[in-house]
């Protein structure tokens, strides 16, 4: 008799487990989307004070080559990684890099195109390498570790529809950069 209520103990924990199937699916182009963000360079990592320039891939298949309105902000990560959200809002270090228009082109009817590259210049070590819960200098490990900087994209439509996504560049002192 044990071993089957444990049978149907299992069973039940099983079939009432974890199925929420109303989350959206990712792979589909079905709406107001960045679909990749890629860098000029093929490092991963960078130090204080480069250039970085930034295309941000969009696809917008509902909109059918309508306007865009975006701007671009960056700051020192607040945390992300920590579970902090990926805003600049507030941020004492945001700087705003870019604005602009964008119309997503037509190819293969399915309205993709590439943002404008935009040239974002990490700031200088006593910047990027502070702390912001403390406001102190972060440790030489963390500075070598790596630490982030937010790029922050925000689509806005005609019709007050906005899309907000992010690039997280990883700044270091490290004298070899990762390259991956």
């Amino acid at each position: 008799m044990t071993t089957k209520l444990r049978i149907l103990a299992t069973l039940l924990v099983t079939l009432s487990g974890c199925g929420n199937d109303d989350l959206p699916n990712y792979y589909l182009l079905d709406r107001l989307r960045v679909i990749a963000v890629t860098n000029s360079t093929a490092a991963a990592e960078f130090s204080p004070t480069d250039s970085v320039t930034l295309s941000f891939h969009i696809s917008d298949p509902v909109g059918v080559g309508r306007t865009l309105t975006y701007s671009m902000v960056s700051c020192v990560d607040p945390g992300v990684n920590l579970g902090a959200t990926p805003t600049c809002t507030g941020n004492p270090t945001a700087t705003m890099a870019v604005t602009g228009t964008f119309i997503s082109g037509s190819a293969a009817t399915n309205y993709y195109g590439v943002l404008t590259p935009a040239a974002v210049t990490i700031p200088s070590a006593s910047v990027v390498f502070l702390d912001p819960t403390t406001g102190g200098t972060r440790s030489s490990v963390d500075q070598f570790n790596g630490v982030g900087y937010l790029v922050v994209l925000t689509l806005t439509t005609s019709s007050g529809e906005t899309l907000t996504s992010f690039k997280r560049l990883v700044v270091s002192t490290k004298s070899t950069k990762n390259q991956n």
